[in-house]
């Protein structure tokens, strides 16, 4: 699988299209600044009091496209939620389908067609262009990049596609197939889409569960954990949890079940019909208004871990009666580093390793000792 994040970009030759002609009277520069980062720059041209930037040097940086119409000398711009025109010798344009006065009329000086800056300016929603005397050139900052910024994996002959908004809070998600078909999943909503990834998983029954992680915030701290099942290229099952600190990485199947969680409920999915076996609250079970990750389960118990206080509790599914590990596995020092370290988060580091019989296998991975011992856990559990 390969992760694609793509830019469009102005690749079309128009030097070779574009008529020659144009006279200038005076020349200096201008320097852009851009709202994502970064400056760009060159030289301009001053006809009759108005200052013209040549618009083949900026729609690179502001992720545009450029269309042009050689017989009606109409060049058209297009990128992410954003559209404008201009016609050569006119002083009127379209931006993002409205008639404007441009403030001068475009032309052509050397193969390059000039706009006007302060249009261009607006057009790609900067700030005020002033005139900086000390360097000689008019200047702008603000400037913004229409980008279509689309996160990418494939697997199993389908690609699957994140597409953000422009405001990063919704993210529309697309599968491609291996005939070029590509068709909506989802639409979904995140506080911010930053650093995206997939996970894939195929079940025993042809059943495709797609996760999709949001890594966001600053620092990168935030994780946003979207669980989708999918028969037949549709969503027949959903579920989204968010975590702090700690990255919690749930399970998505167990003993041939599968398993979606929104961090407060866990349901167990029958395979190839998407049908619910069973639900369980896990706030419930934990006696806490907690966000809950479930990292190991079978057919009679799972795990689950609170986020905020960490300490992996067993479950049995048919009692849901509950029993905090680390007071049953580690030592009194271990137990007292698990409640009070808060570096880089609270809580024990167990991890489950297998289950052989009635007995569950756990490692310490805590770092406070060089601990290699293997922990077990006997089944049933019996509680007052």
């Amino acid at each position: 699988m390969m992760k694609l994040k793509w830019l469009a970009a102005a690749t079309l030759a128009v030097a070779l299209l574009l008529p020659a002609g144009g006279n200038s009277t005076s020349a200096a520069a201008y320097s852009f600044g851009w709202e994502q980062g970064g400056v760009s720059g060159g030289p301009v041209i001053v006809k009759k009091g108005v200052t013209y930037v040549a618009i083949q040097s900026v729609i690179g940086t502001a992720g545009l496209q450029m269309q042009w119409d050689k017989s009606d000398q109409r060049a058209s711009f297009t990128g992410w939620n954003k559209k404008f025109a201009v016609r050569i010798g006119s002083s009127t344009g379209v931006l993002d389908g409205k008639t404007v006065d441009l403030g001068g009329t475009p032309f052509m000086d050397k193969d390059d067609l000039y706009i006007p800056a302060r249009f261009v300016v607006n057009a790609l929603d900067g700030g005020p262009l002033h005139w900086d005397k000390a360097t000689g050139s008019i200047k702008a900052n603000g400037l913004q990049m229409f980008v279509k910024e689309v996160d990418s994996e494939t697997y199993d002959g389908a690609t699957y596609s994140l597409e953000r908004n422009d405001t990063r809070q919704l993210g529309d998600l697309f599968v491609t197939g291996a005939d070029g078909v590509q068709k909506k999943l989802i639409t979904l909503e995140a506080a911010e889409f930053d650093f995206v990834s997939f996970q894939f998983h195929k079940t025993s029954k042809g059943l495709t569960i797609v996760t999709v992680l949001n890594n966001f915030g600053e620092p990168h701290i935030n994780y946003h954990y979207y669980t989708l099942v999918l028969k037949n290229g549709n969503v027949i099952r959903k579920a989204d949890v968010r975590y702090w600190q700690r990255n919690a990485q749930n399970i998505v199947e167990a003993d041939g079940q599968i398993v979606v969680t929104n961090g407060k409920t866990v349901r167990f999915i029958e395979d190839g019909t998407g049908n619910v076996l069973q639900t369980l609250d896990l706030e419930k079970i934990g006696k806490s208004q907690e966000v809950y990750s479930v990292e190991a389960a079978d057919n009679d118990f799972l795990l689950m871990r609170p986020n905020q206080t960490g300490l992996l509790t067993f479950v049995d599914r048919h009692t849901s009666e509950a029993v905090v590990l680390y007071k049953q596995l580690l030592s009194p020092e271990e137990q007292h580093y698990a409640e009070t370290n808060d570096i880089p988060y609270f809580g024990d580091e167990l991890q489950f390793i297998e289950r052989k019989g009635d007995t569950l296998y756990f490692k310490n991975k805590s770092g406070l000792t060089d601990d290699k011992k293997i922990y077990e856990f006997k089944l049933p559990v019996k509680t007052s």
